[in-house]
């Protein structure tokens, strides 16, 4: 591309609405002038070109108006696909606007359709298939019990039978697991976190939470006060939060259980701010490879060098947490600490 064209590039705006707005007023300019030229607006006093330039302010303004008018139902079509991508089972896209939205709308609510149902007949398939394995599952433990010549043969044989039916029970569960069939409810985060910790102390397990630490903040500054100062507000505070919680008692659950295992301690601790809530929960264990923290969310997939089924992990936990999180548009996040262990952090939007 020669010089000129891309300096011509960079000093075009990407925005539509700045482009409309720009080619109106333009056009409108060269109308004024040519108007101006008829009329012998040249020959007359600059008083004469001023008032003639005031007089084509409104329609500038109504130019930017209907410019704004024009490009709206994109923007809203945008916005409304950045909210709902995410879930294939949202309400189809509102189909209004100028004939290019419509028919981007119909494109998108079109495509979202094919490709819920082809989720919707792989699920359908693997709950299919881990439901008829365990037909013959169970007629293969009946048989083994009758293999009595080799006792330490039929341990071997039914643990192996324990591990498959164990895999199926989480497999249907995970298939089960409907996020999104649960209403939202105004929830206060740190007496469900409290309680579930507790749970776990009356267990005997090393299970701790921390309150949300003091809601620090700046004052407004006034006519008596250049600066706004430093405050804290050391109160107990209540971190509430429209939620499912039954599911988020659930992911919390499984990222303590998962602290337990690997890291033989769990520490659950919430914070909170103007736009979203975190829980985190942290271990002391040997903490993931930073190549494996992304696919340690996938469904099934587990780090043998670490992680034995020993542990009784069929690599659902975490996949089941990042459901939850996504179905609440919000995401979890897994990383190293540097004193060692594992942080699991689960970030929630408070508009939710």
């Amino acid at each position: 591309m020669p010089p000129w064209r891309d300096s011509l590039a960079r000093g075009v705006p990407r925005s539509l609405r700045a482009r409309l707005l720009g080619l109106l007023a333009l056009t409108l300019a060269a109308l004024l002038l040519l108007a101006g030229l008829l009329l012998g607006l040249p020959a007359a006093s600059a008083g004469a070109w001023l008032a003639w330039l005031l007089a084509a302010v409104p329609l500038l303004a109504l130019a930017g108006w209907a410019a704004g008018r024009m490009v709206a139902p994109i923007g809203d079509l945008a916005a409304a696909i950045e909210q709902q991508a995410a879930d294939v089972r949202e309400p189809p896209l509102p189909e209004r606007g100028p004939l290019e939205a419509r028919v981007m709308a119909q494109a998108f609510n079109r495509q979202r359709e094919r490709i819920a149902g082809l989720l919707a007949d792989q699920t359908r398939m693997l709950a299919a298939v881990s439901h008829d394995l365990r037909t013959p599952a169970t007629r293969l433990r009946l048989r083994v019990e009758f293999v009595r010549e080799d006792a330490e043969l039929q341990r071997l044989m039914l643990r192996d039978l324990d591990e498959m039916d164990a895999l199926l029970a989480e497999a249907m569960a995970f298939l089960a697991h409907d996020v999104r069939g649960e209403p939202r409810k105004l929830v206060d985060l740190g007496a469900l976190l409290q309680s579930l910790c507790d749970d776990y102390a009356d267990l005997g397990r090393p299970v701790g939470f921390a309150e949300p630490p003091p809601l620090r903040f700046r004052s407004v500054p006034t006519l008596f006060s250049a600066a706004g100062r430093e405050l804290s507000f050391d109160g107990e505070r209540k971190v509430r939060l429209h939620c499912r919680p039954n599911a988020l008692r659930r992911a919390v659950n499984n990222l303590i259980d998962n602290a337990l295992k690997y890291g033989h301690r769990a520490d659950v601790q919430l914070d909170a701010d103007a736009q979203r809530v975190r829980i985190g929960v942290l271990d002391r264990g040997p903490g993931i490879p930073p190549e494996e923290l992304d696919r340690v969310l996938l469904p099934f997939y587990r780090i043998e060098s670490s992680r034995q089924r020993s542990t009784g992990g069929m690599g659902l936990g975490l996949a089941i947490v990042k459901a939850v999180a996504e179905a609440h548009r919000g995401r979890v996040e897994l990383s190293n600490r540097a004193e060692g262990g594992l942080a699991a952090t689960l970030e929630l939007p408070r508009e939710a």
